[in-house]
């Protein structure tokens, strides 16, 4: 199971609490850590008709977990004209409850991210990456 990925541009990373608690709300969360002088790019209109790749990520939680909110994305900012996301702490995250259901199994539960996105800096683009994070969820009751 890959939680993490580094490269010399960004660093990508699926993170979840130490323990999560059973009925309790929680976050799941994608981190992307840019390194100087890269970027990726928000998912807008601008940009894919611009053809840069967005930066995209989707949860794919375990059966049975509630889920309470869209994917909350980072805030982003602009270069020449577009919508990037840039620095160390760049997260997406999303809110959900875990059943306690979820304790009784034999091995524990797995979260996986798809996440998809493209980094640039001011002269080039590095190719567009499509990767699958994994994270084994600790649910205790």
């Amino acid at each position: 199971k890959i939680s993490m990925v580094n490269s010399e541009q960004v660093n990508v990373e699926i993170r979840l609490p130490e323990t999560i608690k059973a009925g309790e709300e929680m976050e799941a969360e994608v981190v992307f850590s840019f390194k100087e002088g890269w970027h990726g790019y928000a998912n807008t209109e601008a940009n894919r008709s611009s053809g840069f790749m967005p930066t995209t990520v989707i949860f794919e939680f375990p059966n049975g977990v509630e889920i309470l909110s869209e994917i909350i994305k980072p805030e982003h900012s602009y270069v020449g004209g577009y919508s990037v996301y840039t620095g160390d702490e760049v997260v997406f995250r999303q809110k959900v409850i875990c059943p306690v259901s979820l304790t009784e199994r034999k091995r524990k539960p797995v979260l996986r991210a798809h996440v998809h996105y493209q980094v640039c800096d001011e002269n080039m683009c590095m190719p567009p990456v499509n990767l699958k994070l994994e994270k084994e969820m600790n649910i205790v009751r």
